[in-house]
């Protein structure tokens, strides 16, 4: 019994030293900036459910601040934008500190976030190393004779190789263009068919989705995108000699075919330029995009956002039906209604975390307030917008309307019937076609839900056509 006894009391005795010792590496870690042990020292659950739930940033560069924000005035008219300096929502309490006191160790840094339904929301400060804060960097200057914008890195070793006749620097090139959205309405049959132009030359993927999302992640930097671009920069450069590649001109051009790109600001609270006490954001992947590439054209292709969302729901869900889909529907509309009531449209619209509330992608759709955003920045002539419905009616004439605004030579008779053939890329599958159509009164919900914003898009574009009626 006696020495039952003494192992119990040595095991008793190890397991205190080993939560002493936990205890200090979490009170105390080294790794951790001193705001965060002052703050969070005696605040372990804290820490812990941090520790846990984060995912892809270094714990030794985070800093964590929660905020509990009220609700912009309701006396405002639904997708009404606030003026710019009327962003900032009243704290009703801030629990660590307020923006203007954060640590000077903290500053020129990216957020993540995390929302809950209430709109209590935490932000996780993070290094801006972790992210490519391209405001912050200057232009580069694009070779004149190229038609795409291109550079050449490393010049200065080029110029010193010339005598030698090596080549040691690498053409850098980014898109000439954007098919730019949207999600279902026939992106990837129109990048398939513009791939097959000699004059195009295709990246490493039709969707990198950098502008939007993957930059935003570690280790996702312009180096990444570019060099999904390579390939298509060394074909377009057509040579690895310098003086050609200067001289010559070159008229192939490269395009980004995300279909994120138009519509998804959702990551704008990594943006270093905004504030975090705001609802919205003041600056976005636009103004990134236009800072290096200022005169990039714009295709949109945009669909009845009726139709649009049922074929986005039987593509990306399971357990699919129609009468699912309108329960689903019933549900989103009643939430976003809720959400415009109390918040700006660009608010909801641009909130990750309110978007995974929805069971179906109702947001996609309101297309208006995208576009709007986009011309706040591009001029409408850098623009072609195209319809679903007239492009699947008329697919030759519908490319080479693209052709023309890409300024692009017509191709050969052979080149085009090849284009023209090309089958049908990403339509609805068998099972899906299936599950046959909508419920005649979900439509109707959803035309009734999408009218004024329709309308809101027909007189953007002076364009009756966007009314689907």
């Amino acid at each position: 019994m006696f020495n039952g006894q003494c192992k119990l009391f040595v095991f008793c005795g190890f397991l205190l030293l080993f939560v002493l010792f936990q205890g200090m590496v979490i009170l105390k870690p080294a790794s951790v900036p001193k705001p965060i042990r002052a703050t969070y020292g005696a605040k372990i659950t804290n820490l812990w459910k941090y520790y846990l739930t984060r995912t892809d940033f270094t714990f030794e560069t985070t800093y964590v601040r929660t905020f509990e924000f009220g609700t912009t005035p309701a006396s405002r008219s639904p997708g009404e934008r606030l003026p710019d300096n009327n962003h900032q929502l009243s704290p009703e309490r801030i629990i660590w500190n307020s923006p203007e006191n954060v640590p000077s160790d903290a500053k020129n840094t990216s957020y993540r976030v995390h929302t809950e339904r209430t709109y209590k929301e935490t932000f996780v400060e993070v290094s801006s190393r972790n992210f490519t804060d391209i405001l912050r960097k200057p232009p580069v200057a694009h070779l004149r004779n190229f038609k795409n914008p291109c550079w050449i890195e490393r010049a200065s070793e080029i110029r010193h190789s010339i005598m030698d006749g090596n080549f040691k620097g690498e053409i850098r090139c980014l898109p000439y263009f954007f098919v730019a959205g949207f999600p279902k309405c026939g992106t990837t049959d129109l990048y398939r068919r513009l791939a097959l132009h000699p004059q195009i030359q295709p990246p490493c993927a039709k969707e990198p989705h950098w502008w939007t999302r993957r930059r935003y992640q570690k280790g996702r930097s312009l180096l990444t995108y570019l060099k999904c671009f390579q390939k298509a920069a060394e074909r377009i450069a057509e040579s690895n000699n310098y003086t050609i590649v200067v001289t010559e001109p070159r008229h192939k051009i490269t395009m980004d075919c995300s279909a994120s790109t138009l519509w998804d600001q959702t990551n704008w609270r990594f943006i270093p330029q905004n504030n975090l006490t705001y609802d919205e954001p003041t600056v976005t992947n636009i103004h990134s995009i236009h800072h290096l590439l200022p005169n990039a054209k714009m295709i949109v292709i945009m669909r009845n956002p009726t139709d649009r969302l049922y074929s986005d729901y039987l593509y990306f869900n399971s357990g699919l039906s129609a009468s699912n889909f309108h329960k689903f529907v019933i549900r989103s509309i009643g939430i976003l209604e809720d959400c415009f009531k109390k918040r700006t449209t660009r608010a909801c619209l641009y909130d990750k975390q309110f978007q995974r509330t929805l069971q179906v992608r109702l947001y996609i759709g309101v297309y208006s307030v995208y576009i709007e955003d986009w011309f706040q920045l591009y001029p409408r002539e850098q623009f072609l917008f195209l319809q679903s419905e007239d492009y699947g009616a008329n697919v030759t004439k519908s490319i080479l309307n693209v052709f023309r605004f890409l300024d692009l030579d017509s191709p050969e008779k052979s080149k085009l019937h090849s284009i023209e053939e090309s089958p049908n890329a990403n339509t609805r599958s068998k099972k899906n076609k299936n599950l046959g159509d909508m419920l005649p009164e979900t439509r109707t919900m959803l035309e009734k839900f999408y009218s004024p914003w329709n309308k809101r898009l027909a007189k953007l574009l002076n364009d009756s056509l966007y009314l689907w009626t």
